[in-house]
């Protein structure tokens, strides 16, 4: 018994570290992880679901001293929520950091199975819920401390939904003073048709609105002839190779889960039935998405032949494509994306000059790229909107409820121009107003969305140095001195220059003038106000006091 649970331990710890988590506690045959804690990531949600599906499969295939692979089962649970996370306590097996609030109460599931339930917002974690394959429990569970039934979902699998833009939202909104961009880019298209094939760099931060730009592109662009192919990048997958190029096969060649090896193979073989060389390709796509053959390639030739045979059918299967019909080629999300795509990426670059190609490339302003001043390459930086284009922004998401002036004027000085935060702050109104009949009349409080919380303190959680500093600074105010943080932080002065340079180069503050002298704003009222809420409010009051007697 003893070794059948030290594997599945074992097992269960390597996933949840693989996927970013946190073992909390081990608790006898079950284990505790938290998401989002120690550090916030954007998508901690989608995380947890993810690695629950795994969960359920690779215990199955535990070969333990109890039987063969197959005999054990596990459950897994996910609620998600809000907490307070206290100090570590115990030691040695007992050691754990415990955590209070509802959804440490709430996490259940049969057995083989992994069940999601969403926090008290009922839009949280959208994304996560929308690409994964999910049912409605039809048991819906009470809870030790729970008044109420919560809605569970059973999840079975990973769902085609690739794009982050496309799980966050249900149906597009009107597009917001965009023309120059678009204009922009159906000018590259028919150049891309007319003259040589064209590359347009998409850079912007979280929320700005890069995917909803070619949204919108490839709805100009419905009525041509053409043929699209798109490589999406995610934060899960930044260590396995080409990852974007095998969910676009398994994708556009129609696998199905639970097909067997060699059912996928022959749909592998009629994807590629039109291409040159198919019998090589075949084998290379093949072994690229993980399909058995007997063509033994990782034994008998190199790896680096091996890559250069991966690309050269990637190159093949484009041309074949763009030969037929003009393509537009769009790869989201580059900032998170292995090494081997970033090479990939780097011949597309210079292979679409000669074809009627329009490569569209998505990537936060962090991004490095070495392509970007090639001849062939437009590079955008998209801008947040003024008040006009916003408030314009805000009455299309509301639709037929009329929100007051000094609750607009409210979002736009919390959203400071960024689409996805416009959208998310004034849905959030209109649902608190609905839930509290509140005529909507008032104020909005200085809240944090759900949908955004995790993307914000995740910015926070990247700093080294600078999260306690910011969140010094949020009790201040949207703007602050070095000399108030000193006095509030009691840091020593080098300590604490190390802290608000990360602050300024992670672009969660702006600084004005050099310390000691240099005075701090915060990029985003939302930054600010997600630095204040993840604030105890004990050591929040003890800052306010430090504050009132400066």
């Amino acid at each position: 018994m003893r070794a059948v649970i030290a594997a599945f331990h074992n097992s269960i710890t390597g996933l949840v570290t693989r996927f970013g988590g946190f073992v909390a506690r081990n608790l006898g045959d079950g284990v505790l992880a938290y998401f989002g804690y120690p550090q916030a990531h954007e998508d901690d949600s989608e995380r947890a679901v993810n690695c629950g599906l795994v969960m359920v499969q690779a215990v199955t295939k535990l070969d333990t001293l109890a039987g063969p692979a197959g005999t054990l089962r596990a459950r897994v649970g996910i609620a998600t929520g809000i907490v307070v996370v206290g100090d570590v306590i115990g030691s040695g097996s007992s050691l754990e950091t415990p955590v209070v609030g509802d959804a440490p109460k709430s996490g259940s599931a049969p057995s083989g199975h992994c069940t999601s339930r969403c926090g008290d917002d009922r839009r949280d974690n959208t994304a996560a819920h929308r690409r994964a394959v999910r049912v409605p429990r039809r048991w819906p569970p009470c809870f030790e401390g729970l008044d109420d039934p919560i809605q569970a979902w059973s999840v079975v699998a990973q769902s085609a939904v690739d794009s982050r833009f496309a799980a966050l939202r249900f149906g597009q909104g009107a597009l917001v003073n965009r023309i120059e961009e678009i204009e922009l880019l159906l000018r590259r298209w028919k150049q891309a048709t007319t003259e040589s094939g064209n590359v347009v760099l998409l850079l912007g931060e979280p929320g700005i609105g890069k995917s909803r730009l070619i949204a919108a592109l490839e709805q100009r662009l419905q009525a041509h002839r053409m043929c699209g192919f798109r490589f999406s990048c995610s934060p899960h997958h930044q260590d396995s190779p080409l990852y974007p190029v095998v969910r676009h096969f398994e994708r556009v060649a129609n696998f199905q889960r639970g097909d067997s090896p060699s059912t996928k193979l022959e749909k592998l073989r009629r994807l590629l039935a039109s291409d040159r060389e198919v019998q090589t390709d075949l084998a290379v796509f093949a072994y690229l998405l993980s399909i058995p053959t007997h063509d033994k390639l990782q034994s008998t030739i190199a790896p680096q032949r091996l890559k250069e045979m991966t690309f050269a059918a990637i190159v093949r299967k484009l041309e074949s494509l763009a030969a037929s019909a003009p393509m537009l080629v769009v790869v989201e999300d580059i900032h998170w994306a292995d090494p081997t795509t970033l090479d990939l990426l780097d011949k597309l670059v210079a292979f679409v000059e000669r074809w009627p190609i329009l490569l569209v490339v998505t990537a936060r302003p962090e991004a490095q790229l070495s392509w970007a001043s090639k001849a062939n390459v437009t590079v955008r930086l998209l801008n947040a909107l003024d008040n006009e284009h916003a408030a314009q922004l805000i009455v299309n998401v509301s639709g037929a409820i009329s929100l007051p002036d000094n609750v607009v004027n409210r979002i736009l000085i919390h959203a400071d121009g960024v689409p996805l935060f416009i959208e998310e702050l004034t849905k959030t109104v209109i649902e608190r107003g609905k839930v509290n009949n509140d005529p909507l009349s008032i104020i909005i409080p200085n809240v944090v969305p759900t949908t955004l919380n995790a993307s914000l303190m995740g910015r926070l959680d990247r700093l080294v140095a600078g999260k306690e500093v910011a969140q010094i600074g949020s009790v201040i105010g949207r703007e602050f001195s070095f000399e108030m943080l000193q006095e509030l932080s009691g840091l020593p002065t080098k300590r604490l220059m190390e802290a608000v340079r990360e602050l300024a180069q992670a672009e969660i503050a702006i600084e004005h003038g050099r310390p000691p002298d240099a005075t701090y704003t915060f990029k985003h009222a939302l930054v600010q106000d997600a630095a204040y809420t993840s604030m105890l409010r004990e050591r929040r009051r003890r800052s306010i006091y430090g504050l009132l007697s400066c």
